[in-house]
């Protein structure tokens, strides 16, 4: 899961996302553990967990994959591309339709592609979790002949021994082209200790939704909808309309830039039919950092509803950087499995071990399966198949040196 640093206020936001295989009868829920033992934390309102199943594994192409072992980045590669993914030791990974390319050619910079069997849309996760002699900045990519050209780039601002981020989001690829997923920074070898990726196909490119945003700097305080975005290939776009009613995957991504210690927040909210926030966090960043924001959410929507897409900050002169957002059409009807649950508030005390979280508000029941416990936050699968989940967890600590994962 990725983190938002949390400056000197203990308040932080915690992402979570990917595609996996859930068997019949599998139970998923919700963990947090502080690495400081004996304090405690708020899940804070604004908390969210949703999952949604895709059709029947044996149709669309994926993956998902894990790191293999921990390993260091080389510092003669301009890129140091991700490899050694492996489907083992993980009952959630899988590989399907041939999407994976197991071509290892010989030179250290020049590994881990996977290859599209089909054109269209695909929803890419990735996240990876660095150790060591951190640099100052950190950019991720997934793009095409060894991340010479990327379809995305994400860059984080590195400030502690362990960090994690990642990106999810919609990219249109072509079948048989090689995406590989990197890492780049300046002067500096540093360890990868995990890494996980998925890839899947979620269908044609004119079903689904990518736009991207200039950069620009807030010139006031508080709530700014982004306006003039545009799409892929440059056509102007001022709102979302919504055109089917049914089940989406909404993404953001983002980039912040501050120079002074801030509360920050970014929101997904929706008009029309009714009026509702999809997403709506604020956290404190630290001084002179670069951090981006990803998360996803699962929500219904109806035809004629408008989505907009705004950011915070409690002083002026933010700079906003490579915002995009993403919405894939899964489903039109209310057959397919899915979870959509808003947090309460509430506190836990921290202990040995991963420790569940509970008290959650239902906010979809056309589609969530008769075994699964909604207010404890666990889902349970009643059909296997390939799901999405994601998850975005606000939390408050006891200890500002706390770290929680």
């Amino acid at each position: 899961a990725s983190k938002v640093s949390e400056g000197h206020t203990g308040i932080f936001v915690v992402s979570a996302f990917g595609v996996l295989y859930l068997r019949k009868g599998q139970t998923v829920y919700l963990c947090v553990s502080p690495e400081e033992k004996g304090s405690w934390y708020n899940k804070e309102s604004g908390s969210w967990f949703s999952l949604v199943r895709f059709l029947p594994l044996r149709h669309p192409p994926g993956l998902h994959q894990i790191l293999q072992k921990s390993r260091n980045t080389s510092g003669s590669c301009e890129w140091s591309v991700i490899r050694s993914m492996s489907t083992g030791g993980g009952q959630l990974a899988y590989i399907n339709n041939n999407i994976f390319n197991p071509n290892y050619p010989t030179l250290p910079c020049d590994k881990g592609d996977f290859t599209p069997s089909v054109d269209g849309a695909y929803l890419i996760s990735v996240w990876f979790t660095l150790r060591g002699n951190l640099p100052e900045k950190v950019t991720g990519c997934v793009g095409r002949r060894k991340c010479a050209e990327c379809h995305v780039e994400f860059s984080n601002t590195i400030k502690q021994y362990n960090n994690t981020f990642g990106f999810v989001g919609l990219v249109d690829l072509e079948k048989g082209e090689l995406v590989s997923m990197c890492l780049k920074s300046s002067e500096h070898t540093f360890s990868i200790v995990t890494a996980t990726r998925s890839v899947q196909f979620v269908g044609d490119v004119e079903l689904n939704g990518t736009f991207q945003h200039g950069s620009f700097v807030l010139s006031s305080s508080g709530w700014h909808p982004l306006t003039k975005w545009e799409t892929n290939s440059n056509k102007p776009v001022e709102k979302f309309n919504v055109i089917d009613s049914g089940l989406y995957i909404l993404s953001i991504n983002v980039q912040l830039e501050v120079d002074e210690e801030r509360l920050v927040g970014v929101k997904l909210e929706v008009t029309g039919s009714s009026n509702r926030d999809l997403l709506s966090i604020l956290s404190n960043f630290e001084a002179d950092s670069t951090v981006s924001y990803s998360m996803a959410v699962v929500a219904r929507m109806n035809a004629s509803e408008e989505i907009s897409f705004s950011v915070y900050s409690n002083i002026k002169s933010l700079s906003v950087r490579n915002a995009r957002f993403f919405a894939a059409l899964v489903a039109k009807s209310n057959q397919f499995r899915c979870l959509s649950l808003r947090a309460k508030t509430s506190s836990y005390n921290s202990g040995d071990w991963w420790k569940p979280i509970e008290h959650w508000v239902n906010v979809d029941t056309k589609c969530v399966s008769a075994q699964s416990n909604v207010s404890r936050g666990i889902f349970v699968a009643d059909l296997a198949g390939v799901y999405f989940l994601a998850a975005v967890v606000v939390v408050k600590t006891s200890s500002l040196s706390q770290q929680t994962r």
